[in-house]
């Protein structure tokens, strides 16, 4: 056999791979897209959306499976893997300008990532102002943010192990025990952190084994479905409900130096 033939079979048999892009959304009209509603619609698996400076408040209605009823969101991933970085919690505004009710208890949504075995990493930006903040199902790895203005704040329902979510405020103007995060939705899962966050409302995790909470300062925690979790160095709300484990469900809490008031 030939050199030139091995070379030619050697060069048949790799794949071609498109290597990953990093897409910039500028409303001024200097990047690539002006909205990140055309980004989103652009990008590729393993792509980068780098958001400037600006309120992004474009919406698209969704059929998501278990729901009875449209949703709207104001950012839709479609993708398996995503990377979405803002310019600061200050200057990148995902959202409606004022809240958006709605007549359905999850319906508008800041953010909606319902792809299965998703990966999202989220970076420095604002979620504001709708019925729920965010909704991501699979991995996740967000950093530097705020969820502002949303009745409830976040839906974290993790596939596989891993995923964190830190330095993250949660915050309800309208509402003083506002602002809440759900991890899990039974499905026994492992791992995950959840570090250097402000959630002023109520913590709940369902069924997720072995998840980390470092450093945050919460309104309440309820763990349930078989859920375990190492609560160090937290403190809960005095109008709060302080910790509650629902009986039955095995779920287990494990405290270390932390200081809990309200209701235990």
């Amino acid at each position: 056999m030939t050199m030139r033939l091995i070379i030619l079979i050697l060069v048949l048999a790799t794949p071609l791979t498109t290597p990953a892009a990093t897409w910039t959304v500028r409303q001024n009209g200097s990047g690539h897209f002006t909205t990140v509603k055309q980004a989103l619609n652009a990008v590729a698996s393993g792509d980068t959306i780098m958001i400037g400076p600006g309120e992004f408040s474009d919406p698209t209605t969704i059929s998501l499976p278990g729901y009875s009823y449209p949703v709207v969101s104001y950012a839709v991933v479609r993708v398996p893997e995503l990377t979405i970085i803002g310019a600061g919690v200050e200057h990148t505004w995902i959202g409606p300008a004022t809240f958006e009710g709605g007549v359905h208890p999850s319906t508008p949504q800041g953010l909606t990532c319902d792809v299965t075995n998703a990966r999202l990493t989220i970076r420095d930006l604002t979620v504001a102002n709708c019925q729920v903040g965010l909704v991501v199902r699979g991995a996740m790895q967000m950093d530097n943010c705020l969820v502002y203005g949303a009745n409830a704040g976040m839906y974290w329902l993790p596939s596989g192990s891993g995923g964190h979510l830190r330095n993250t405020t949660f915050h309800d103007p309208w509402s003083p025990a506002g602002g809440s995060l759900v991890v899990g939705d039974g499905t026994p899962v492992a791992g995950g952190l959840v570090e250097d966050c402000v959630i002023p409302g109520s913590l709940q995790v369902r069924g997720v084994r072995g998840l980390a909470v470092r450093d945050c300062e919460l309104g309440s925690a309820t763990f349930m479905l078989g859920a375990t979790v190492d609560l160090v160095r937290c403190s809960t709300s005095v109008t709060g409900n302080g910790i509650t484990q629902a009986v039955g469900t095995g779920a287990v809490c494990n405290l270390d130096d932390c200081t809990i008031r309200g209701a235990d």
